[in-house]
């Protein structure tokens, strides 16, 4: 692997920002409402949100999708790209069971 390795830096970018991870946790259950990730994730804000749904619509990982009347909500929904994410998640989760006890729950 290389030190400037261009797909590291282009996981890095797009996973890296602030909140993209709690939120892709969420859609890892399914297709979910807007309101309800905001529910979820401790702290965020709405224009925040907003922010990092279209950074990950943009790059591929999630899509909003429209749920047939009666509903008629919109939903946001991981994309295979974005499923292929959260692998990668679950096995650095899986790797992070290796640290000691005290770097696992700081």
């Amino acid at each position: 692997m290389e030190p400037a390795d261009p797909q590291i830096a282009a996981a890095d970018e797009i996973l890296s920002t602030k909140w993209i991870i709690p939120i892709l946790r969420i859609l890892a259950y399914g297709p979910t409402r807007f309101s309800r990730i905001r529910s979820l994730v401790a702290g965020i804000s709405s224009n925040i949100l907003t922010a990092r749904l279209r950074h990950l619509e943009t790059n591929g990982l999630v899509r909003r999708k429209e749920l047939p009347h009666p509903a008629d909500r919109q939903v946001y929904e991981l994309t295979e790209l974005g499923l292929a994410a959260v692998a990668v998640l679950k096995a650095i989760a899986k790797w992070a069971e290796q640290l000691p006890e005290q770097r696992r729950n700081p």
